[in-house]
């Protein structure tokens, strides 16, 4: 933290990764090393709980994906700070 830039804050690395690291149906996971192996080889998703959406078509499972992000979003602890 001593070499941060000043104001930096673990939600800011987090949100200048998600703008540098964007892939189109991906959702950026940012855990520690060990523990985002641990919750990869259980379940094969890397965060504690995962929801994956799957299909043909990247418009269909973006909406679908939207619309889980607005549902979930809203329950306590979803949301890593």
């Amino acid at each position: 933290e001593e070499e941060w830039r000043e104001g930096m804050t673990i939600s800011g690395i987090r949100d200048e990764l998600d703008k540098a690291v964007n892939v189109p149906g991906l959702t950026n996971t940012w855990l520690m090393p060990i523990s985002a192996r641990i919750d990869m080889l259980a379940t094969g998703i890397r965060t504690p709980v995962g929801i994956k959406v799957a299909g043909p078509d990247l418009k269909i499972i973006e909406h679908i994906g939207q619309k889980i992000e607005q549902v979930v979003s809203k329950i306590p602890g979803t949301k890593s700070d």
